[in-house]
């Protein structure tokens, strides 16, 4: 039998700057304000392409700009590959969150489809919650590239 997801309290925060001058910032409720019954993320997909996406907390910031093919860490700069030409850039934004039981862990990973996995646990301990964020270039007839980060 599988168990309910335990909420868990999302330490980081996004903002988002669309091209088209929108700016998106995530809620601690992480609930679309375009459809409610979707995840905040919902509002990104709907304002693309990106300018850029950020993740805010713990006193860090972490960018990825999608005009200059960077990822910041805290103003750091690593430049990524700019993409070839005719190829198409999506972000990437995941939460892994890591249940942890009294028995045993429980493993979820929640995708912009919020797609759930569940195990039987005994009883809730905490959670660890991992963001990944960063781009994945689409190159047409070739190799995709994903450049992203692992935030905890």
């Amino acid at each position: 039998m599988a168990s309910p997801m335990i909420p868990y309290t999302l330490e980081y925060l996004f903002t988002a700057e669309a091209k088209n001058g929108n700016i998106i910032k995530q809620h601690s409720d992480d609930v679309s304000r375009i459809d409610p019954t979707r995840s905040a993320f919902y509002d990104v997909l709907q304002n693309l392409p990106l300018k850029t996406f950020s993740l805010v907390g713990k006193g860090h910031v972490f960018t990825v700009d999608f005009e200059k093919f960077q990822i910041r860490i805290n103003g750091g700069v690593n430049q990524c590959p700019y993409p070839p030409a005719g190829s198409r850039v999506t972000p990437i934004y995941y939460r892994d969150v890591i249940q942890i039981g009294e028995n045993q862990t429980q493993i979820e990973k929640t995708l912009i489809s919020h797609l759930f996995k569940f195990h039987t646990q005994t009883k809730h301990i905490n959670s660890i919650v991992r963001y990944r964020i960063g781009f994945q270039i689409h190159v047409p007839f070739g190799k995709n590239r994903k450049f992203e980060i692992t935030i905890e």
